[in-house]
């Protein structure tokens, strides 16, 4: 369960202030991403990754390297908005832990986020944010996965061409999400590998920081996330072979396509 965005295309926040931008901006660029197979291994993979680099500024839906979202509801300081998210696959066979067991497929989760401004000025926000997303796991066939949830306070603050964003907060998800990746059934179950089902409740305790910067038509960012995973739900889960998760990458790319049109920019 590599507990990023989808890919690492989508990994850094590519803006936030009101100002001036083109509609939307094509390009592309290579990434390097490390991270442990799922929240609690203690085997990690390192890849090489082409990085394509997409923005759509639209009125209702926008899409950078922050992700995907829709505008459901705004106000003053409340905001519903529309997101996806999700984690890369894991092949069973490079992971010891997991060896003979079937594969994690890649994970797609979408759902609302409610959030609330707590401070916001020409140059930094400091927000809650309040999101659901339903699971659907892509393996053989498309599964239902359950509900995860990372109730998160993030901040992000602009530095004349730098962009620096953070957040903080626990992350929760119900028995079935869980079961995915924690549960071993008794066919699969070994001297040293017990049968285990997994229960809901609490995940772990995430923290993520980014770092992004455009250099006229190139585009560069660099994250570290970090869970702490000690006293959750699954921690006697075979599968549960450590309590930290540490994952970071870096991508560059160049922009070489912009829309002629401008539009005053909000990121959400």
């Amino acid at each position: 369960m590599k507990k990023l965005t989808i890919a690492i295309c989508l990994i850094f926040s590519a803006g936030l202030f009101s100002e001036e931008l083109p509609l939307w901006e094509l390009g592309g660029g290579i990434g390097t991403l490390s991270s442990p197979h799922y929240l609690g291994a203690n085997q990690r993979s390192t890849y090489l990754l082409p990085v394509p680099y997409g923005v759509y500024r639209g009125e209702y839906i926008q899409s950078d390297r922050g992700g995907l979202a829709g505008k459901i509801y705004e106000s003053n300081k409340l905001d519903l908005r529309a997101s996806l998210g999700g984690a890369l696959p894991v092949d069973s066979e490079d992971n010891d832990a997991r060896s003979g067991m079937p594969n994690l497929g890649f994970m797609l989760e979408a759902g609302p986020t409610l959030q609330y401004t707590l401070n916001r000025t020409s140059h930094s926000v400091i927000r809650l944010d309040l999101p659901i997303r339903m699971a659907i796991s892509f393996d053989k066939q498309v599964n239902y996965r359950g509900f995860t949830s990372n109730p998160k306070l993030f901040t992000q603050h602009h530095f004349k061409h730098w962009r620096v964003s953070s957040n903080i907060g626990p992350t929760f998800g119900t028995q079935r999400y869980h079961d995915y990746f924690y549960a071993v059934d008794s066919r699969y179950a070994l001297p040293d590998r017990q049968a285990f089902k997994a229960t809901s409740g609490y995940t772990g305790f995430r923290t993520s920081v980014s770092v992004s910067r455009h250099w006229g038509s190139l585009f560069t960012g660099l994250f570290v996330n970090y869970y702490y995973l000690g006293g959750n739900a699954n921690k006697h889960s075979p599968l549960m072979k450590t309590n930290d998760y540490a994952a970071f990458g870096l991508a560059v790319s160049w922009i070489f396509a912009k829309a002629p049109q401008q539009v005053d920019y909000d990121r959400f």
